[in-house]
C-alpha cells in the first residue's frame, strides 16, 4: 500500500533527529530529493518579491500559480488571495483548516518562507479535510486585508497562522491594543517672566517602544519629570509650548519645550536640568549615538500656558506611567504603555497613550488609572480599544497537538510564546470566534521540517484531529 507522503517525511525527519551521526548517503538523498521542490518554490518566489516594484505583481505570481496547479482561487480587490483544495477522498469529515500568511514587499527574506510552506503543504496535502492557504494583503501596516476579507473565506474549524517571527515556536496569545486620547483646553495669558529657554531633547534612536529603555529615554517622560521636579522644589517657571512624538503607537524620538523663568531661578534650574541631561547622556548615549540634550536661551514668546492649566499639564505626565506595567513570573513584559506623542501647537493641549496587554485585567485596571489621573488633573480622557486580546487557551488542543510535532521533529524545547505586537491571529478571532487558532515561526532552515509536521498534522489517516 502506498505510504502518504506525509508518513514519509515524518518518518525521515524523526529517524534523522535521533541518527544524524550515523546518516547513510542513500537518506541524506532522500531527503534532498523530498525537499528540493519546496527550497525551489522558495527560491523562485524569494527572487521574484525582492524584484516586484508593486504587491500586484506577487499576488499575479500566486494567482498564476494556482492556475498551473488546477487550483481554485478568489482574489478581491483588497488584495487578499484564498486558494482551496477539497477534501480528500471519504475524508469530508474532517476539520477543515486554513493556513495563513502574510502578503507584503517589507522583509521578503521573513515572509517568502511562509508562502512557500504554504504553497508546498496544499500542493503535497494527502488524506485530509478541506484546505485552504489564506494571503493576506498587509501593505500598508494596518492589516487591512485580515479586516477585509469576505466571511466566508474565515469558515473553518482551525486557523494556522505562519507568520510568527520565532523559529521552533508556537504563538498562543498576542495583545489587545487600547490608545488613549488626552486633551484640555488651553488659557493662554501674557508671561511674567523674562527669560526664555528651549529645552530640546533629539536624536534618539528607534529601539521600539516595548522595550525597558525606551521607556526610561522616552523624551516627552523625560522632560515632563525635570518640569515636576522643577515645580516641587518652588522655582517658578511658565511653560509657552511641549511638543513631541508623532503617535500613541510609536516611540518618541526627540522632544521639545520652551519655558520662561526669571533671572533668580536660573541658575537653579540650570542646576537641574544639568543633572537631568548628565543622568540621560551618561547612561544612554552608547547605544543612542546622536542623543543631544540642551538648553538654549531663546526669543521670549508673546504668550504662555496660564499657571493653573500648566500645573495639570506638568502633573499629568509626572503621575502617567510610562513603560513596563506588568510581568510575568519570569520577567516577561505582559502588559505595557507608551506616551507616544504630545502637542500645543494647535493652542490646546493633546497627549497620545497607547497601552498593550495580553490580561484583560491589567488592560482595564490601566485605563482606569489614567481615566482618574486626567480627573485630577482636569485634562479630558477618551479611550478606544483598536485591537482585541487574542489566546488561543480555548483551543488548546489545537496548540498542543502542534507543540507535539514540533517536539517530535525538532528534539529540542519548543517554545510557548505571547507577544505585545499586534497580530492578524486578534482579527481572525474578531470575524470568527469561533476559530481554532495558533502561529508558528519559520526559519529558512526549518522550512522542510515545519511542512512536514504540517503535513503531519493534516493526514487524517493516522488519527483525529482535534478542533
Amino acid at each position: 500500500m502506498k505510504r502518504p507522503l506525509s508518513v514519509i517525511l515524518l518518518l525521515l525527519l524523526t529517524i534523522m533527529s535521533f541518527t544524524s551521526c550515523l546518516e547513510k548517503p542513500e537518506t541524506i538523498e532522500l531527503e534532498n530529493q523530498v525537499s528540493q521542490e519546496l527550497t525551489q518554490e522558495y527560491n523562485q518566489l524569494l527572487d521574484f518579491t525582492q524584484n516586484a516594484s508593486e504587491l500586484k505583481e506577487v499576488e499575479k505570481y500566486i494567482l498564476d500559480w494556482a492556475d498551473a496547479n488546477s487550483f481554485k482561487a478568489y482574489h478581491d480587490k483588497n488584495g487578499n488571495i484564498s486558494i482551496s483544495k477539497d477534501a480528500y477522498g471519504d475524508y469530508e469529515n474532517e476539520p477543515s483548516t486554513i493556513v495563513q500568511c502574510t502578503l507584503t514587499l517589507e522583509n521578503p527574506e521573513i515572509y517568502v518562507k511562509s508562502m512557500a510552506t504554504a504553497l508546498y503543504i496544499l500542493k503535497n496535502a494527502e488524506s485530509h479535510g478541506r484546505i485552504s492557504v489564506l494571503f493576506t494583503s498587509n501593505e500598508d501596516g494596518a492589516m487591512n486585508g485580515a479586516y477585509k476579507i469576505n466571511d466566508k473565506y474565515l469558515k473553518a474549524d482551525r486557523l494556522i497562522s505562519l507568520d510568527w517571527i520565532e523559529e521552533k515556536s508556537i504563538l498562543t496569545e498576542s495583545a489587545g491594543i487600547t490608545d488613549f486620547t488626552l486633551s484640555k483646553s488651553i488659557t493662554w495669558s501674557e508671561p511674567i517672566c523674562t527669560n526664555a529657554y528651549e529645552i530640546s531633547i533629539q536624536g534618539l534612536s528607534e529601539t521600539g517602544f516595548l522595550s525597558e529603555q525606551s521607556a526610561k529615554t522616552n523624551p516627552i517622560k523625560v522632560i515632563g519629570d525635570l518640569l515636576a521636579g522643577v515645580k516641587s522644589s518652588g522655582i517658578l517657571f511658565e511653560l509657552a509650548s511641549f511638543n513631541g512624538g508623532l503617535s500613541g503607537d510609536t516611540q518618541p524620538t526627540a522632544a521639545t519645550a520652551v519655558v520662561l523663568l526669571n533671572d533668580n531661578d536660573i541658575n537653579k534650574f540650570t542646576k537641574r536640568f544639568n543633572s537631568s541631561r548628565d543622568k540621560l547622556i551618561d547612561k544612554y548615549s552608547k547605544n543612542h549615538v546622536n542623543l543631544t540634550y540642551t538648553l538654549t536661551e531663546i526669543e521670549l514668546p508673546d504668550k504662555v500656558v496660564s499657571a493653573e492649566d500648566c500645573t495639570s499639564i506638568v502633573s499629568l505626565l509626572y503621575t502617567l506611567f510610562n513603560g513596563v506595567y506588568l510581568k510575568s513570573d519570569g520577567g516577561v513584559a505582559l502588559t505595557v504603555s507608551n506616551l507616544g506623542s504630545i502637542s500645543t501647537y494647535t493652542g490646546n493641549f493633546i497627549a497620545n497613550v497607547s497601552a498593550r496587554s495580553v490580561s484583560e485585567e491589567a488592560l482595564s485596571e490601566l485605563s482606569t488609572t489614567f481615566e482618574t489621573i486626567c480627573g485630577l488633573c482636569n485634562v479630558r480622557f477618551f479611550a478606544q480599544e483598536t485591537a482585541p486580546i487574542w489566546s488561543s487557551v480555548q483551543n488548546s488542543a489545537l496548540a498542543g497537538e502542534i507543540y507535539a510535532l514540533m517536539e517530535s521533529i525538532f528534539v529540542s524545547n519548543v517554545k510557548i510564546r505571547s507577544t505585545l505586537l499586534q497580530t492578524e491571529c486578534s482579527v481572525f478571532q474578531i470575524r470568527n470566534p469561533e476559530l481554532a487558532i495558533v502561529s508558528i515561526g519559520i526559519s529558512e532552515d526549518d522550512m522542510f521540517p515545519t511542512a512536514s509536521l504540517l503535513l503531519e498534522f493534516l493526514d487524517g489517516s493516522k488519527r483525529s484531529m482535534p478542533v
